[in-house]
Order: C-alpha cells, then sequence, then structure tokens
C-alpha cells in the first residue's frame, strides 16, 4: 500500500487565519505542495468543483458553512 501523501491535493478550510496557517505548515513539514487554503466552506466547495481534491480538511465550527455541512 502507497502511504505517500506528497502527490496528494489538499483542500485546508479554517475561519481562523492563524489556524489554517498551522495546518498548512504541519502538510509542508511532510513534503505536501498541493495545498489550498480558503476561510469558510463555500469557497472551498466552489473551487473543489472545477480541481481535483483528495482530503479536506475542515473546521467544524465556522460562521456560514460550518464543517459538517
Amino acid at each position: 500500500m502507497n502511504t505517500d501523501i506528497t502527490d496528494k491535493n489538499f483542500i485546508v478550510i479554517d475561519d481562523d487565519a492563524e489556524a489554517a496557517k498551522l495546518m498548512v505548515d504541519y502538510l509542508q513539514s511532510f513534503g505536501c505542495t498541493k495545498i489550498n487554503s480558503f476561510s469558510g466552506g463555500k469557497e472551498a466547495l466552489e473551487y473543489a468543483e472545477y480541481h481535483p481534491v483528495d482530503f479536506f480538511i475542515c473546521d467544524w465550527e465556522m460562521p456560514g458553512m460550518d464543517g459538517l455541512e
């Protein structure tokens, strides 16, 4: 089984900019480079409609659309 995540496409969604940056930095520390960060779920879903995404990492409690929606 291949466990290499460096070539995967990530979306990080968090309304807290510092928390989002922390997660992006963490993913980058593993060698991940295909990371897009959004402050809301709606924007992230709009992006995902037209771009490949392997993993969504999101905050559960956000204004508007939360992480469970």
